[in-house]
Parts: structure tokens; sequence; C-alpha cells
């Protein structure tokens, strides 16, 4: 206590002084928490609503007896936090939904996926955080197109625009 101050009064001013920064903290931790959520889909159905929102997104379809699976998910949790925003991730129990699972052609569990507009890629790296995460960076990245010549840059215009025109049409 403050010289002579009742601690009954300290606790309430310390209480009070804490308070606002509490509130804060909170705030912060809610913050970062919906930054690095990972969604969940337990049916086809909301798998299907989730890709309908985010068309692009890393999919991460699990068993919970799965050794493997109990294994990846922490990891799969942190890489979501080293991602943030840039790409939601998703988990699936394959065994509750089981159609999705036969959807993506998992072959065994787990099984991660770089889905974009409905293709899916699948992760062939080790289970670590930073690794899916470079992975799912590297997804997102456009593929770049290399030419040795101006004369190979203006041929492949062309036929990118000719390529796109007969697919719209």
């Amino acid at each position: 206590t403050f010289a002579g101050a009742p601690a009954t009064a300290l606790a309430r001013s310390e209480q009070v002084m804490w308070r606002p920064i509490a509130r804060l903290v909170g705030l912060t931790l809610l913050l970062d928490a919906a930054v690095a959520a990972v969604l969940s889909a337990a049916s086809l159905k909301e798998y299907d609503a989730l890709l309908a929102e985010r068309p692009t997104a890393v999919v991460a379809v699990y068993a919970p007896w799965c050794g493997h699976s109990r294994a990846l998910l922490p990891e799969y949790d942190a890489a979501a936090a080293l991602l943030g925003r840039r790409v939601p991730l998703i988990k699936v129990d394959g065994t509750v939904a089981e159609d999705v699972a036969t959807r993506l052609d998992v072959k065994g569990y787990p099984t991660l996926f770089f889905v974009r507009d409905g293709v899916a890629d699948e992760f062939e790296g080790e289970r670590t955080a930073k690794q899916i995460e470079s992975w799912a960076k590297a997804m997102l990245e456009p593929e770049l197109q290399r030419f040795d010549t101006a004369a190979a840059a203006v041929e492949w215009g062309r036929s990118t625009a000719a390529s796109a025109a007969a697919s719209a049409a």
C-alpha cells in the first residue's frame, strides 16, 4: 500500500487504472484472432458456401483419429496466424464431410489443398506452419511468363488474346 492508504482503496484504483488497458488488450486479441481464424466446414453445403464467399482458400481435410492429422492441426493454426488475411484457411473433418473428401479426391489423411475457383492443387511439402505459409504465398503469386525476345512476348500476347476471344465466343 501507499503511505497509509488502505489496501481496498489501492485495489480499487488499480482496477480502474488497468480496466481501459485490459479492454485494449482484449480488443487486440480479438482482432488478431479474427485475422488468423481458421474456418470449418462440416458438410459439402458449408464448404461450397465458404468457397462462394472466398474463391481462393487453403483447405485441410483431416481425420480426428489420425495421428498425422493431430500433428498437422496446430501447425495449420499457426500457418493461419502467419498468413493473416492473405488467404483463408478452412478445416474439413473428412470423416464427417465425406462428400467434400470425395470431391477433392482425398486418398489419405491429412491432405492440404490450395483451392482457386473450384480447382484444387494438392500440397506435397513438409507439414509445418512455415512451409504451409510459403506454399500458400507462392500459390497466390501470379504465374510469370519469361521471354527470350520481344517478338516472343508479342506472339504470346497475340495467342493469349486469341484464346480469350475464342473462349468468350
